[in-house]
């Protein structure tokens, strides 16, 4: 799906659902899921659900197959838009020490040059 950038997670199952012709009341019958609650998420007002089960259930409702490249795009969203760093970069030490580096780019502010030496190792470490 084309123009996801500038996506909110609710958004994005929004327009999922809708290009695979899915109403909101289907889409909950098939993923086990409120109406209401959803609605909320589509636009913004609740979070999106962050349990992996919940996740893959409202993904397995509009044909998003688990593993996928469009699960990542999806589930990295869910956890961006709740605040949190996707679980699955959490189980990696290299990951958490290179973090604080990313959030300072994110910031504008410059990394250090030991900063910039951990991530090239990091790189480099993963392409052999």
């Amino acid at each position: 799906m084309e123009g996801t950038e500038n996506m909110t997670f609710g958004e994005f199952l929004k327009a999922k659902r809708k290009e695979k012709r899915i109403t909101l009341r289907r889409f909950c019958e098939v993923a086990g899921a409120d109406p209401g609650n959803v609605s909320k998420i589509e636009n913004s007002v609740f979070n999106p659900p962050q349990k992996e089960d919940i996740l893959r259930r409202y993904a397995e409702a509009v044909q998003i197959e688990y593993g996928s490249d469009e699960w990542m795009l999806f589930s990295d969203m869910a956890s961006a838009q709740a605040g949190k760093i996707p679980s699955d970069l959490m189980k990696s030490k290299e990951n958490t020490l290179i973090l604080p580096m990313l959030f300072r780019t994110i910031r504008n502010e410059r990394p250090s040059t030991d900063d910039l030496r951990r991530v090239l190792d990091f790189l480099n470490k993963d392409q052999n």
